[in-house]
C-alpha cells in the first residue's frame, strides 16, 4: 500500500503547544489500526519516526533514544502513513518525568464534566473530541489504567496523541497531587465488603465500657 503524503499537516497546527513540550525529545507519530474484534474501536498505535512499533520494554535508554524531535516527527507524519502526532510520557533522566490524564467521554460523564476546568498543566481536546487530556511534567506517581470509569493517569510506560485543539494554554505543570486528591478517589471502585465489615470503619473507634457508662450517667 502506497502511504498518501499528508502536506495539509503544518507546524501552525500545533502552534498552541507549550515550547517546554516542543523543545522536549518525546516525540512519536501513531496510526489508527483495527482491532480483531470489528466492535471495539480502532487502536492507537504509537511508532518511532523511522517507522518502527514502538513496543517491547519502553523507558529504557534504547527505547529514549529512539524518540524524535517535534520537528522530525512532523516531519514523519507529512510523509503520510500516520494519523497523528504523540507525545512519550514517563521519566526523563533528571528524577522527574512526563505525566498524563486522560478523561474519557467527558460530555455524558457529569463527574468528569467537573473536574476539566480543575485540570492543571496543558490541557487539549483527544482525537475524537469527547476526551480532554492533560499533560504535565514533574515527579512521578503511581499509574491509573483503564477500569470503566473514564479516568485514567500515567507517569510512565504510556504515550499520548496530540491534537493541540481546544488547547488550554498553560505549560505542562506537575499532576501528581491532582492525581492523589482527585482522580485517585474517583477511579477506585467502592469494593462490596462482607456483612461482618463496616465500609467506613476508619471513621469508627471503639469505646472502653467505662466510657459508655460514664457517658450515660
Amino acid at each position: 500500500m502506497i502511504a498518501h503524503l499528508n502536506p495539509t499537516v503544518t507546524a501552525d497546527d500545533y502552534v498552541d503547544l507549550p515550547a517546554t513540550m516542543r523543545d522536549a525529545q518525546r516525540w512519536l507519530v501513531w496510526r489508527s489500526e483495527p482491532k480483531p474484534d470489528p466492535t471495539k474501536k480502532p487502536a492507537k498505535v504509537p511508532y518511532y519516526v523511522d517507522g518502527v512499533r514502538r513496543h517491547g520494554e519502553l523507558d529504557t535508554p534504547a527505547d529514549q533514544a529512539r524518540l524524535a524531535t517535534f520537528n522530525e516527527a512532523l516531519c514523519a507524519l507529512q510523509g503520510g502513513g500516520y494519523t497523528g502526532l504523540g507525545f512519550a510520557l514517563g521519566p526523563d533522566g533528571t528524577g522527574q518525568c512526563w505525566q498524563g490524564i486522560d478523561l474519557d467521554d467527558v460530555p455524558n460523564r457529569p463527574a468528569l464534566q467537573l473536574l476539566v476546568d480543575d485540570l492543571p498543566g496543558y490541557t487539549e481536546n483527544s482525537p475524537s473530541g469527547a476526551g480532554t487530556h492533560a499533560i504535565g511534567y514533574g515527579r512521578p506517581f503511581d499509574n491509573l489504567g483503564s477500569n470503566g470509569s473514564g479516568i485514567e493517569a500515567y507517569a510512565a510506560a504510556r504515550f499520548f496523541t496530540v491534537t493541540a485543539a481546544g488547547a488550554g494554554l498553560h505549560d505542562p505543570a506537575c499532576l501528581a497531587d491532582f492525581v492523589k486528591q482527585r482522580l485517585q478517589p474517583l477511579h477506585t471502585p467502592v469494593q462490596l465488603l462482607g456483612s461482618a465489615e463496616r465500609p467506613d470503619s476508619e471513621f469508627y473507634e471503639t469505646v472502653p465500657p467505662e466510657v459508655v457508662t460514664e457517658l450515660r450517667s
